[in-house]
């Protein structure tokens, strides 16, 4: 993920791309730098608050920003600044920051340069708490630069008015320089309660990317362990297994998950309205994947139990009509649905710089995509959407930078983008839903033109039709390998072991020329 960035001097509104009575696009920029928008919120008079980076134009580094823009998206009202002296300022992951009542929460990572442009290796997290205003209550670091290299990527606001900052810590002290998951808990003024470290096996670098606060003192985490996977000619394949773990109100782990021989990788958990939790991440179950192809390590969503087990999951295959999708932050609506944050990027145009554009989509309930939208700024620059917010009447508006040619040739890199969308993400009410090629996920027999898998539920025997030959894999619902199968042209009768037990399977089938990959939930039913 790019980090991002925010600052302000003189204020330039470019016109709006497009707009309409209740929709609108527009950029905003606040000096000649990066101008990036990683939060956004909508305060009790409709206006909007977006939180995240600026580059410092005497520096050329990083500063926290909060911007307020308009209800209508018309103009911008006030844009505040956070300096750290030389340091530099890293906000936590896309849709991080936290509203309060008193004002806003942002997980924060400062760095410490050895000089003022060149950036050292020391670095130390910590909380900044703002008013609605923009005036800072107050900033938190914890740890000294000298001993420790420390990140924050979450933050949660306890039951008891404090707070839960996660991140990862390296200590200078260990040669081993092997991070460990860090979690820090305040008070309501930000000083520091207690800090542990977390590490789910020996050897394996951790890092905590979620945070979320439960019942009876709980907090929910959500951790990735890092593993190398020796692969052929000496490469080895870096991969990140999801660790998901509760703890009580003083930093004890009381149950915890690894999916460790699965082909699931990521850290992002919350709280699903549905019961249970849900995540997102990524695949790399690809037979020697590419970790820099665009066709390869496809997003996922899934929802989970309370038990840590996957009831469904959605996987956003790349596609030659979408390309590669990414949520960046991912939002549940008033109807418990799923709406998406992220960009989409493609090499059909230029294969050894493909470049990101925004994407936003939605899943409902039951794990169904109902609709992906694109959308692109007015260059031929990245462009991303990082964070949505929801209307009381659904519509939504979407934060995020894009690169503006329209401005005076001085003018350079991303400025603030808000996207505002109806209830369907669209900026002309009613339009095209986009749902071709959507996530290959849901339990139905036809998931693509060239793939055919039934009966299902099945009972021990598979008819698998296709127009090419290639493999099909068989994974359980952990993401174990539970079979490999050679597909012909035409159709192809599969019969599954009897030691395979009931339940549910993901089939996966891998065309050949190793593109177009589709998949299909199989239920077994013996």
């Amino acid at each position: 993920m790019l980090y991002k960035i925010l600052l302000s001097a003189m204020v330039l509104l470019t016109p709006s791309l497009m707009a309409f009575s209740q929709t609108f696009e527009h950029l905003y920029d606040a000096d000649s730098t990066f101008d990036i928008g990683e939060d956004i919120f909508i305060k009790t008079d409709s206006t909007y608050v977006i939180i995240g980076s600026s580059e410092k134009a005497t520096f050329q580094h990083l500063q926290l920003m909060s911007m307020i823009v308009s209800a209508d998206g018309s103009h911008k009202i006030s844009t505040h600044l956070f300096p750290f002296g030389t340091s530099e300022c890293h906000t936590g992951n896309s849709g991080t920051a936290k509203q309060l009542s008193s004002g806003y929460l942002v997980p924060i990572t400062l760095q410490v340069p050895s000089a003022v442009i060149a950036f050292h290796l020391y670095s130390t997290c910590g909380l900044a708490k703002f008013t609605p205003e923009g005036d800072t209550v107050f900033v938190k670091t914890y740890d000294d630069t000298n001993v420790y290299f420390t990140v924050g990527y979450d933050c949660a606001v306890m039951p008891d008015g404090g707070y839960m900052l996660g991140g990862t810590l390296d200590s200078f002290a260990d040669s081993s320089h092997i991070n460990t998951g860090l979690l820090i808990r305040t008070d309501s003024n930000g000083n520091k309660i207690w800090q542990h470290t977390y590490s789910k096996l020996p050897g394996l670098a951790t890092n905590i990317r979620s945070v979320v606060p439960l019942d009876n003192n709980r907090t929910l985490v959500g951790a990735s362990c890092v593993y190398n996977i020796p692969e052929g000619g000496g490469s080895v394949l870096t991969t990140k297994r999801p660790w998901y773990f509760i703890i009580d109100s003083v930093g004890n782990i009381l149950r915890d998950t690894l999916y460790g021989s699965s082909p699931y990788y990521g850290e992002y958990i919350n709280i699903d309205k549905n019961g249970g939790y849900f995540i997102y991440g990524a695949l790399d179950y690809y037979p020697d994947p590419d970790l820099g192809s665009v066709e390869d390590i496809p997003a996922f969503f899934a929802h989970l139990d309370t038990d840590f087990n996957m009831t469904w999951i959605d996987t956003l295959h790349y596609s030659h009509y979408f390309g590669k999708r990414e949520p960046y932050s991912i939002r549940q609506t008033k109807d418990s649905g799923y709406v998406m944050a992220g960009i989409v990027f493609t090499d059909m145009i230029d294969p050894s710089n493909p470049q990101p554009s925004g994407w936003t989509g939605k899943i409902d309930k039951h794990g169904t995509l109902l609709w992906n939208k694109y959308h692109a700024g007015d260059s031929t620059g990245a462009d991303e959407i990082a964070d949505v917010a929801e209307r009381a009447d659904g519509s939504l508006i979407f934060c995020g930078d894009a690169w503006n040619d329209s401005l005076p040739i001085w003018h350079i890199d991303q400025d603030v983008w808000l996207i505002s969308t109806d209830s369907n993400g669209c900026l002309t009410p009613g339009c095209d839903p986009d749902t071709t090629d959507l996530a290959t996920v849901v339990p139905q027999v036809v998931v693509a033109a060239t793939l055919l898998v039934y009966p299902n539920p099945s009972t021990g025997t598979l008819t698998i039709q296709t127009n090419s030959e290639g493999d099909f894999y068989l994974y359980n619902i952990m993401g174990q390998s539970a079979g490999k199968y050679a597909v012909r042209t035409g159709e192809t009768v599969v019969s599954l072991p009897v030691s395979l037990a009931s339940g549910t399977y993901i089939g996966k089938y891998i065309p050949a020329n190793g593109k177009d990959a589709n998949e299909v939930r199989i239920v077994l039913d013996r």
